[in-house]
């Protein structure tokens, strides 16, 4: 598991970092794009390099975007504080990412709630994005984080579909990341385990579970699942390991708690 950047500092403290390395860059592209511009208007340089130039400014923008929205992003998955990541948001400042990433980042904030337990407000996250027909949509966080939500308030139907769709695209996309299998074995799992296939929920989450690139809640959701899984078949040994697991590794998520309370009673 890798280091997080802001697992010391609060809050407003990260936010605050986020907005500066935001608003560095969209001054920094601005003035780039100005140069290219203005050198191409002075003769210095044709107009198809001018379009070669702003094109490959555009794209490593957008990819440091990205990775300092994936930096942020570590404060859940990587330090499980999903309440520490909900909190950011009321200090991002909305000019620098209210448009960027939009779905993305409320499929992301609406799986912070589901950390926590919270499936009333991980709604109001997700509803605008349940609204579109599954079978239209094209990113794995999204469709991931709609099954998680279904597989929370037990609706297999809705949770079905997500799953399919899923399977869909990775069955029929020539380039099958590691982390899309991931997010397609999860919704598998969380689907048999809604339909009490308890032995086949286990070998899914085993089967993706221990991947290198894995993230720590997503490897602390799994191993709470297994826990679940050992409590079922009456292998309390096996279960203890990974509550106790669980309680070491999950931060501040909700399955932390609820690991304690399993432990408790099976006597531990």
């Amino acid at each position: 598991m890798k280091s997080v950047f802001y697992k010391n500092l609060s809050a407003k403290d990260c936010a605050a970092d986020f907005n500066h390395s935001r608003l560095v860059l969209a001054i920094v592209f601005f003035f780039i794009c100005v140069a290219i511009i203005l050198t191409s208007a002075s003769g210095v340089s044709n107009v198809y390099l001018t379009y070669v130039c702003l094109f490959l400014v555009l794209f490593f923008y957008y990819a440091l975007l990205r990775n300092n929205c994936a930096k942020l992003r570590q404060i859940l998955t990587f330090d499980c504080d999903p309440g520490k990541y909900i909190e950011t948001k009321k200090y991002l400042i909305n000019g620098l990412n209210k448009n960027f990433f939009r779905k993305r980042r409320s499929a992301v904030f609406g799986r912070a709630f589901l950390y926590l337990g919270d499936t009333q407000n991980a709604w109001k996250q997700l509803a605008e994005l349940a609204a579109i027909n599954p079978y239209k949509v094209k990113n794995f966080d999204i469709l991931s984080a709609l099954a998680l939500f279904f597989f929370s308030v037990g609706n297999k139907d809705e949770l079905r579909k997500y799953v399919n769709r899923m399977n869909e695209l990775f069955t029929t996309s020539k380039n099958r990341t590691v982390n899309a299998e991931i997010e397609l074995r999860r919704g598998e799992a969380e689907l048999a385990m809604l339909e009490e296939r308890y032995d086949d929920a286990e070998h899914i989450i085993n089967s993706y579970i221990y991947y290198p690139t894995l993230v720590r809640s997503c490897y602390v959701e799994g191993i709470f699942r297994l826990g679940i899984i050992a409590s079922i078949k009456q292998n309390k040994w096996d279960a203890v390991y990974y509550f106790k697991t669980v309680e070491k590794l999950g931060g501040k998520m909700r399955c932390v708690e609820l690991a304690r309370q399993r432990l408790n009673d099976l006597g531990v």
